[in-house]
């Protein structure tokens, strides 16, 4: 009974050996290969124990080390990917005191009647559950340079002196051009004026950015935006990116005005007209857009933080080549400078002794039976004492206002437009024009809006207003003073119904 207990007893002290955890070891005989230990029994007495052999052991420690190696890679993997996932959940739940953001979309060209082709639940979502306006009027010109500044300082053009795309001023005896890189960047302030909602959020402390918007290449008042991103080839994915770009940023760096401009479905207008396929195709990628960007920002939550508004610059007319008038065939061109066209033809006479005469001719050829193709209106009350040959005053387009403003000019109806022989091409000759009139149907713009500054009503129509006020009403959701504009107290009295601020 004894010897058993004795048996049971060593081979616990066994276990307890290869197990590196046993006392009172005493080395014994050890040679090159292996090693011999006695383990002190009950009575005393030493009894012999080999164990593995020196290689053996030093492949066990290799292994050891190895899945010690593994385990520490692993845990290091595991931290990084946590720090990771952490920094990002925190940059993208946890905004770190951001400001409630505007962002400002234009899409160039959008027209009102667009909206009702059921191509755009996105932003038909976006009206659901904030605002929107019956219809938003473009200023005249309806073009895009004009109403992109408007938009943006709450001028009408004839004081914020973009007058049209092309124009002359003769004062600085120059030739603005919309095409042209040197009147866009305005290193001299000589073309933009007003003040830019970019200039009146910086002087209070705001950061802004803009992309593509008109005249945020310009310097003007010695500003820009903070962040500029100038007028190239982007992709509507890319643009999202470049938004997101901004809003991740750090707090102190992040800007609270963003202004993005989106110029597909005007070009896509005037190269195939307002009811092709392809203008149906380019309203479904623009809300395929927003869907992904109102996507991210749900995912980011900076849902909660961002006021968006959604306009356009003017609507867009079906045009046809058969339609063109030739300014060539009614004017002696020696005669004038011929400025703007594609509608409007904006006309200088060399002689101011000769506007009235030109004037007389044209109005004489602007009827074709019972049909009248054109206005042809004088902007200088100066120049003539029958106030039926002036441009209306709803179209805020007086020369003494504003002298790039031409003394003659050609309004024609849809879908008739002006031109000159030299470069006429029936090939490249636009199908989708704007530009006409801002009483028209085709040239009625849109704006929509949704966001916190927004809830005070949801899913309400706004009468229509005019461009102009949007300044002012930015500018109280950003919570800074206006520069002076051109806004009006009822559209602030309009305003007053929805915004949340």
């Amino acid at each position: 009974m004894q010897e058993e207990n004795l048996k049971v007893k060593n081979k616990k002290r066994k276990r307890l050996v290869k197990h590196k955890i046993i006392n009172n070891i005493v080395p014994n005989n050890q040679d090159d290969d292996s090693i011999q230990l006695l383990i002190k029994n009950d009575d005393n007495d030493f009894e012999n124990l080999e164990i593995a052999s020196i290689t053996e052991k030093q492949n066990h420690q290799g292994v050891l080390k190895l899945a010690l190696n593994i385990w520490t890679v692993l845990l290091c993997i595991v931290f990084i990917a946590t720090f990771i996932i952490s920094t990002y959940h925190d940059k993208k739940i946890d905004p770190s005191n951001v400001k409630t953001t505007l962002i400002l979309f234009s899409l160039d060209g959008f027209r009102r009647e667009y909206l009702d082709r059921r191509k755009t639940p996105t932003l038909a979502t976006i009206a659901e559950l904030g605002i929107s306006a019956e219809y938003m009027i473009s200023q005249f010109p309806t073009e895009t340079f004009p109403n992109h500044y408007s938009i943006i300082t709450g001028l009408l053009p004839e004081y914020h002196g973009i007058v049209s795309n092309v124009f002359f001023d003769p004062s600085l005896n120059a030739t603005f051009h919309y095409k042209d890189q040197a009147c866009i960047k305005d290193v001299d302030s000589k073309w933009f004026k007003g003040e830019p909602l970019w200039v009146t959020a910086n002087k209070n402390g705001h950061k802004t950015a803009s992309l593509m918007w008109i005249g945020s290449e310009a310097s003007i008042k010695g500003e820009k935006p903070n962040y500029v991103v100038p007028y190239k080839d982007m992709d509507l994915d890319e643009k999202v990116d470049a938004i997101f770009e901004w809003l991740e940023l750090p707090a102190k760096d992040r800007p609270s005005f963003i202004s993005v401009y989106i110029p597909d479905l005007d070009s896509t207008a005037h190269k195939y007209g307002p009811d092709s396929d392809e203008i149906n195709r380019t309203l479904i990628e623009i809300d395929q857009m927003f869907s992904k960007f109102i996507s991210k920002l749900e995912d980011s939550e900076l849902i909660n933080f961002i006021d968006i508004m959604v306009v356009s610059d003017h609507g867009m007319a079906k045009s046809d080549p058969s339609k063109a008038l030739f300014v060539d065939d009614y004017i002696d061109m020696n005669k004038i400078d011929v400025f703007d066209t594609y509608p409007m033809a904006s006309i200088n006479p060399k002689n101011v002794s000769d506007i009235n005469p030109i004037y007389d001719k044209l109005l004489n050829a602007s009827k074709v039976g019972n049909e009248t193709l054109y206005q042809v209106w004088l902007t200088d009350k100066n120049l003539t004492k029958d106030q039926k040959r002036l441009v209306p005053d709803r179209y805020h387009y007086s020369r003494l206002n504003n002298n790039r403003i031409s003394p003659l000019i050609l309004v024609p109806k849809p879908p008739y437009c002006w031109v000159v022989k030299n470069g006429f091409s029936e090939e490249s000759y636009p199908r989708g024009i704007h530009g006409y009139e801002n009483s028209l149907d085709d040239m009625k713009a849109i704006f929509l809006a949704k966001g916190p500054s927004f809830q005070k009503k949801v899913n309400y129509t706004l009468e229509p207003f005019s461009n102009t006020e949007l300044y002012d009403v930015m500018c109280r959701i950003l919570k800074i003073k206006p520069a002076p504009n051109n806004s009006t107290s009822n559209g602030r009295a309009l305003f007053d119904k929805v915004l949340n601020i």
